[in-house]
């Protein structure tokens, strides 16, 4: 075996372990001290809820659990926070250094959409001749040809690198007049949650909403 084929790592190596490795290590480490509370609060899995009293234990166990969570939480947040605002200064250094790149780009994709609706009507301006001529030799003006003129089209544009600017016609929709939708496209789910969402945001600040009803849904907190 070549020197360059040899594995990265074997036995006995000594690259030490990297710095990821060494803070998922160390969050484990941290939390050997919460295992026995942890295995204390899963075996409450089992506990039956029967009465006021029993409703109050079970909401004791949630609320201790909670408390844990929130000390266990905060010590990693110490632990992680380092290296989450590290990544986020790399980050801006990088996004900070590739700005006048983006602007360039943009302003570059601006152009071509320009050009490419400027050439869109202008391919658009032909077609119409063309079917003008064709509906004037169809009438017997003049004998038609053996074959109808090829209609204009686009061609796709491929730079030397390797780009290529294609256009899609992609349909877009507005609500011409809300009187002539049809009662199956108003009646389906996915338009009344949009409604009852709209009229949930609305009710806030206009109240009651004619033919939307409101109830009232009750749901327990525990502290």
């Amino acid at each position: 075996m070549i020197e360059d084929e040899a594995p990265a790592f074997g036995p006995g190596h000594n690259v030490p372990p990297s710095m990821m490795e060494d803070a998922v290590e160390a969050q484990r480490q941290a939390l050997e001290p919460y295992r026995e509370r942890r295995d204390e609060l899963v075996r409450h899995k089992a506990r039956v809820v029967r009465d006021r009293q029993s409703a109050a234990d079970a909401a004791d166990v949630i609320r201790v659990a909670s408390k844990v969570w929130k000390i266990i939480e905060a010590e990693r947040l110490q632990r992680s926070n380092p290296y989450r605002e590290t990544a986020n200064a790399i980050a801006a250094a990088a996004n900070e250094f590739w700005a006048p790149v983006e602007e360039v780009m943009i302003e570059l994709r601006a152009r071509i959409d320009a050009w490419d609706k400027a050439e869109e009507a202008r391919i658009e301006s032909q077609r119409r001749e063309q079917a003008a001529e064709l509906a004037r030799l169809t009438a017997g003006a003049i004998p038609p040809p053996a074959a109808p003129p090829i209609p204009a089209r686009r061609q796709r544009i491929r730079g030397d690198l390797g780009a290529t600017i294609t256009a899609t016609d992609r349909q877009q929709f507005e609500i011409e007049d809300w009187r002539l939708l049809p009662d199956w496209l108003m009646d389906s789910v996915t338009v009344r949650n949009a409604i009852l969402t709209v009229a949930r945001t609305l009710a806030k600040h206009r109240g009651e909403i004619p033919g939307i009803r409101v109830s009232t849904v009750t749901e327990t907190t525990i502290r």
